[in-house]
């Protein structure tokens, strides 16, 4: 029995180191695919237009990567202070600027602000929660065109992401 069961554990090891050795063989081809598409990133500016918060409407740039994906920001103004909006993705749940509400899923498209008049944390605004990571590499390492939601206290309408 113990001669059997000593079978079963070493298959099992097995299994698990085959599945870590693809999933590092994937995360490589994912990370080559990115920097040959850093060329792309960097040539494509997004035009936000639609958004409830108006002051998020406009041209973003692209400003360097972000979990090895590309980041976008704008400067501009909300309520008279000086701001960067910043669209990119967060592994991390995103919360709105007042904690009202909690975006459950992880793997987020966000698109915040960062004011410069003070020491404060990004405040998100806009999430896209219909992207999770391997459904569809190609699309998940670009922001989503549709399906933004708002996010907290932002209300009017979720903004359309269009690239050029």
């Amino acid at each position: 029995k113990k001669e059997h069961d000593n079978t079963n554990e070493e298959k099992q090891k097995k299994k698990k180191k085959k599945k870590e050795n693809q999933q590092a063989a994937e995360q490589m081809r994912r990370m080559r695919m990115r920097q040959g598409n850093l060329r792309i990133y960097k040539e494509n500016k997004i035009i936000v237009s639609g958004a409830g918060i108006t002051e998020t409407n406009g041209k973003y740039r692209y400003t360097g990567l972000h979990q090895n994906l590309p980041y976008y920001s704008m400067i501009g103004k909300l309520n008279g202070e000086d701001v960067q909006f910043h669209i990119f993705r967060s592994t991390k749940t995103c919360y709105s600027h007042d904690k009202s509400r909690i975006l459950k899923k992880s793997w987020s498209w966000c698109i915040s602000i960062k004011t410069y008049s003070r020491k404060s944390k990004d405040e998100f605004y806009y999430s896209n929660p219909n992207v999770e990571p391997y459904d569809n590499a190609e699309v998940f390492d670009m922001p989503p065109e549709d399906g933004w939601v708002p996010i907290g206290t932002t209300s009017g309408t979720p903004p359309k992401l269009k690239y050029r």
